[in-house]
């Protein structure tokens, strides 16, 4: 699994319709990786004027529509017993009805990044909300809201915890949802 950071032209105009509709921006960071997202786990995060992106291949190029790769690194390995500070910017939600319900009160929203702990192998130490911010689509016409947490994990399980940092928590990943960022 590799690390990269893609610096953005904000200048350029495929880069600022990513930020007006994510599935372009979706789309554009795609374009580094020879295969759809499933099969290239590809999660991304936007972070001001970079995205940092894991995948599990190389990218095929280096720049791209405004988009260019800075640095790239393979990511560490942790272990059992590790602990590790981690940032992520997710959607906690439940299902009703095969539908998805964003969890709306605060503590709700805390027990389900613990649930998804305790399932991707790892279990929060520490961890506090850091805010919100919308991600929408207007072609696929819809708005999200996604939570920041940051806090201490310890990793429980190597197996799931590397299939969590591979796959990313939650919904939603081809918006820069879900990828669990460790140090």
């Amino acid at each position: 699994m590799n690390l990269y950071k893609i610096s953005l032209d904000r200048n350029h105009p495929s880069v600022r319709q990513g930020f007006v509709d994510r599935q372009d921006l979706h789309i554009n960071i795609q374009q580094f990786f020879d295969g759809c997202r499933e099969e290239t786990k590809v999660l991304y995060r936007v972070h001001e004027s970079d995205v940092y992106v894991s995948a599990k291949t190389l990218p095929i190029c280096n720049e791209k529509n405004g988009m260019r790769i800075q640095t790239s690194k393979e990511m560490p390995e942790h272990g059992k017993g590790d602990q590790c500070r981690f940032n992520i910017l997710t959607q906690p939600y439940i299902k009703r009805q095969g539908k998805r319900i964003p969890l709306i009160h605060d503590k709700e929203r805390m027990d389900w990044l613990i649930k998804q702990g305790e399932k991707h192998g790892f279990r929060i130490l520490t961890a506090r909300e850091m805010g919100n911010t919308s991600i929408a689509s207007h072609k696929k016409r819809f708005e999200l809201k996604a939570y920041y947490y940051s806090g201490v994990l310890e990793v429980t399980d190597e197996v799931a915890f590397i299939d969590a940092l591979e796959n990313g928590i939650g919904a939603s990943k081809a918006y820069g949802l879900g990828m669990l960022m460790v140090v």
